[in-house]
């Protein structure tokens, strides 16, 4: 299992088609392949882990090149290690959309340089993404963006763009999460 593994940037490839009606996320998971910088093929489902937290995972989505994104991850990642150093029950994870076709080793030494914690991964195209959010009954993926997703695989709280009070409604909308059941 990979959940909760250190600072590690991996390449989202591959796409995923939209489930039926009321078909979780988590059930199409193994489709959504993922690859590290060292070619290991992961999937969605690996790196969530073999159960998902009863809080759900939250996946955010980010642009190296953006401020505004940059300023999400960080937060983004003090969140994680919140959430770490509380025993929270919900997965971390962030999906790099590279805008200028940024290598994977340079989103490596970016990440390096912020001393980012959390899982990251690279959506070339963000074809990922897009693949995720209609999965989700959603679309639209703007930077950033982050998605609750619930331990049930359905979309729990979308979050456009980011602003000081976003973690704050992400902490809100987890701890709901938790006192229902993992349910949004």
């Amino acid at each position: 299992m990979l959940a909760g593994i250190g600072v590690s940037a991996m390449l989202l490839v591959v796409s995923l088609t939209a489930p039926a009606s009321g078909e979780s996320l988590w059930s199409r998971g193994d489709r959504v392949s993922l690859v590290d910088l060292d070619g290991a093929p992961h999937t969605l489902n690996e790196v969530v882990g073999d159960s998902v937290p009863e809080a759900g995972v939250v996946i955010l989505y980010w642009s190296m090149f953006q401020p505004e994104s940059r300023r999400a991850l960080r937060a983004f990642d003090i969140l994680a290690a919140e959430g770490r150093e509380r025993d929270f029950p919900a997965r971390f994870l962030a999906l790099a959309l590279p805008e200028y076709r940024e290598l994977p080793e340079q989103v490596d030494e970016f990440l390096n340089r912020a001393q980012v914690k959390l899982p990251v991964f690279i959506d070339p195209g963000g074809r990922a993404m897009e693949a995720i959010l209609k999965a989700l009954g959603t679309s639209g993926p703007i930077t950033p963006m982050c998605l609750h997703i619930s331990a049930d695989g359905k979309l729990a709280h979308r979050y456009d763009g980011w602003t000081d009070r976003t973690v704050e409604r992400i902490r809100s909308d987890l701890a709901d999460a938790r006192r229902k059941g993992g349910t949004p």
